[in-house]
């Protein structure tokens, strides 16, 4: 159980984060995104723990059907924290259905990874995304100081 919280918060914390890194349209592009580029992910890779996401973070289970990225397919999830394995493994590959294993250590390092990558554009003036990265962390902190 405290595992499957660990995962879910650490997925809506790699949510929230792509806000500030990606100027994408949609939590999904934003999401792929950040991951693909912060954590050198395949395309297929970072949609594959977009969809992991969006089963456990609305479904609260282990596999939902994609209605984008390979519409229609069902993507079933199986959790392993043993080490060392990669972040996402495919199982297997049908061509309505895909079976992945995610590995509780490496997903812990991604979201780490984006947290210091998104801190290392912020301080680097030079970056291309600096002002992106500031401007959303500044316009982000200011509506939850709005709001009190």
């Amino acid at each position: 159980m405290h595992t499957m919280l660990a995962i879910i918060g650490m997925l809506a914390g790699i949510d929230y984060l792509s806000k500030t890194y990606s100027s994408a349209e949609g939590s999904r592009k934003r999401f792929v995104e950040t991951v693909e580029n912060l954590c050198n992910m395949s395309n297929d890779d970072s949609e594959a723990s977009y969809l992991f996401r969006c089963a456990l973070v609305h479904s609260v289970g282990l596999s939902t059907v994609s209605n984008r990225y390979r519409k229609g397919t069902k993507f079933n999830f199986e959790v392993t924290d043993d080490k060392p394995v990669p972040l996402i493994q495919k199982l297997a590959d049908a061509s309505s259905e895909v079976t992945c294993r995610i590995s509780y250590w490496e997903l812990k390092r991604a979201f780490l990874k984006v947290i210091s990558e998104i801190e290392n554009i912020a301080r680097e003036l030079g970056h291309p995304k600096n002002s992106h990265v500031i401007n959303k962390i500044g316009h982000m902190h200011s509506e939850k100081l709005l709001k009190r």
